[in-house]
């Protein structure tokens, strides 16, 4: 219940971020949430590798995968409707990761 909580935390200061950069249009709030954006898409390239599958396997995933996808798909709508595409694209290569890691996890659990 606690990563549920951490997780609903950090991404909800992301989308907050988000939100009111890119909808009140705060200059402040939008550089700092497409940074997030940017530094969340670059890391999680890394998702894909043994070690993080390994170490995600032993802890589990902080949320459910419906959930994640939902909040995915509601941050990307968000940027590419505010015309951030690049960004938009950046994090549909974060949730693509996520989505390769959750396999990798899923084959570790069965013993594949």
């Amino acid at each position: 219940m606690i990563k549920f909580l951490t997780y609903l935390i950090l991404n909800g200061i992301v989308a907050g971020l988000l939100w009111f950069g890119l909808v009140e249009g705060v200059q402040g709030a939008q550089n700092v949430g497409l940074f997030a954006i940017w530094v969340i898409s670059v890391m999680s390239l890394f998702f894909g590798t043994e070690d993080v599958a390994k170490a995600v396997a032993a802890k589990g995933f902080s949320a459910p995968y419906w959930f994640d996808v939902l909040f995915d798909l509601f941050i990307i709508g968000l940027l590419t409707w505010h015309g951030c595409y690049w960004s938009g694209a950046a994090y549909v290569v974060h949730m693509s990761m996520i989505a390769v890691l959750r396999s990798n996890v899923e084959k570790i659990r069965s013993g594949k």
